[in-house]
């Protein structure tokens, strides 16, 4: 049997923390999708790198090309740099990196180098102004396609950005999937779930190691 829900949040869902409803949809949390872990990187006005730590993104592609979809707050340096830059890399880093990717969040302020206050090794990127980070195993240059606002009031973008260069870690440049996986370490954000039915949380959220399931 099937549970049917309105789009309008249940009057016995309340937040965990002030203004989560204004950052997330309650509905995030019933379907706990986990989203890939990057590291979007811009520059800000003085040139110096930004890093942005993501999870509300997705690559895509077909015959004309690859590219990056990103839901961007409007409140945050990145915004403002993609806006005014329109260009932009998607580093993914490895799970190992984990305390230097949370350490982009402490370190976001407007008159410093973000990526190497965290820990990080800024990398000159190939086509583009944005900066790469050399630790991360996959590295993709993207040039803005276009942008629009998610809805009226809700205060994120979306950004589709063409890839135009991208470049990978020779070990893991194999067609062996397993090997592929273990070697990359991709990194999933999982939102704490919610059951709608009593207004009930899971104890909290975090990251995870995406692991490659038996069967699959």
């Amino acid at each position: 049997m099937k549970h049917e829900f309105s789009i309008a949040r249940p009057e016995g869902v309340k937040e965990l923390f002030p203004g989560q409803f204004q950052i997330f949809s309650w509905l995030d949390h019933v379907v706990t999708a986990p989203g890939l872990i990057t590291l979007v990187t811009t520059r800000k006005a003085d040139g110096r790198p930004n890093a942005c730590l993501h999870a509300w993104g997705m690559l895509v592609g077909g015959q004309e090309g690859y590219s990056s979809v990103l839901a961007v707050s409007r409140r945050g340096h990145t915004y403002a740099n993609m806006v005014r830059e329109g260009q932009w890399c998607v580093c993914i880093p490895p799970w190992r990196l984990r305390q230097e990717c949370f350490a982009t969040i402490q370190c976001n302020r407007e008159d410093n180098d973000e990526i190497t206050d965290a820990g990080l090794t800024v990398e000159e990127a190939v086509v583009v102004r944005a900066p790469r980070i050399a630790e991360c195993p996959i590295c993709l240059e993207c040039q803005g396609a276009w942008d629009h606002e998610l809805a009226a009031g809700d205060g994120n973008h979306i950004f589709v950005g063409k890839v135009i260069h991208a470049a990978f870690e020779a070990s893991v440049l194999v067609s062996d999937l397993a090997t592929k996986l273990e070697r990359l370490e991709l990194m999933c954000s999982v939102p704490c779930a919610l059951n709608p039915l009593n207004g009930q949380w899971s104890p909290g959220m975090g990251f995870a190691k995406f692991s490659l399931w038996e069967g699959l």
